[in-house]
């Protein structure tokens, strides 16, 4: 009876040993390249990003159920090139860059944790599947940012001010819940948000130094956007007679098909929003920061 507990107990320990995720940390040194692009590709699972003020260009954590995922960085001349994947063996080999999910429990099996210098330049490409994530680019110095994403559960916050002007944010997102707060942070020239099937939440708080321009375009679903009751804006709205428009604190012209904030003021900045909606709903709320 003995040799039969302790032959269960080393089969136990086997398959528990195989169910364990793996493991694995890498550092990338700082180093004196003014830029560094970063195209970071997550599959499924969760995706946590973050600043660091350690002395490090990246740092990540990884825990991921089958393949190690790739990593690689490069520099050419003043510019560096940072690659982050999940992929397979058999993409590894054939050069297919698709992701697959082989068994559910893959999608809570992939955990990656990455850090960025908040002194350095970047230049973000994120591409994102069936995955949840939480993405704080406070105090990041970014000069672009691209964010895609599938069946997903995005939250993104801009907690500090972007130190280095940012020519364009775009997100495109699809089957999704999307939440962005302190957007105005981000120090951008103009935004594009494209919503597919879902509900999104865009929060325009932080500073507005300047007049902006955003883009919002969503197909179906609820689009609620926030902004601080000190920030002036000017919306143009195009709906469909499936889609309804909730709007406080703000006037129209009798000529004209643009609604104004009460403060609004073509001298000073102000928020320059186009929407366009399909089925659904929008509401502009007027908040304290």
């Amino acid at each position: 009876m003995r040799n039969l507990i302790q032959i269960i107990l080393v089969f136990a320990s086997l398959i528990y040993a195989m169910d364990e995720p793996n493991k694995l940390r890498k550092e990338i040194p700082i180093n004196d390249v003014e830029k560094v692009e970063v195209y970071i590709r997550f599959g499924a699972g969760n995706l946590f990003i973050n600043p660091t003020v350690k002395n490090v260009l990246f740092q990540g954590e990884f825990i991921y159920s089958d393949d190690e995922p790739y990593i690689r960085y490069d520099r050419e001349g003043e510019e560096g090139r940072l690659r982050i994947e999940m992929r397979n063996k058999t993409e590894k080999e054939n050069g297919d860059m698709n992701v697959t999910i082989n068994s559910l429990s893959d999608i809570y099996k992939n955990e990656w944790l990455l850090n960025f210098n908040e002194n350095t330049e970047l230049a973000f490409k994120i591409e994102m599947g069936a995955a949840e994530a939480e993405i704080d680019f406070g105090a990041m110095r970014i000069a672009n940012l691209r964010f895609e994403s599938g069946a997903s559960k995005t939250k993104v916050n801009f907690s500090q001010p972007n130190p280095v002007n940012m020519d364009e944010l775009e997100i495109d997102t699809g089957v999704s819940r999307f939440k962005a707060k302190n957007l105005l942070n981000a120090n951008f020239d103009e935004m594009k948000f494209e919503g597919g099937i879902g509900d999104y939440q865009l929060h325009f708080g932080g500073t507005l130094k300047k007049t902006v321009n955003v883009n919002l375009d969503v197909a179906l679903g609820a689009l609620t956007v926030y902004i601080p009751r000190e920030v002036a804006f000017r919306i143009d709205c195009d709906k469909t007679i499936f889609s309804s428009l909730d709007i406080e604190a703000a006037y129209k012209e009798d000529d004209e098909k643009c609604w104004y904030s009460m403060n609004f003021s073509q001298s000073k900045p102000f928020l320059n929003l186009w929407i366009e909606a399909g089925i659904g709903s929008i509401s502009i709320e007027i908040v304290d920061q």
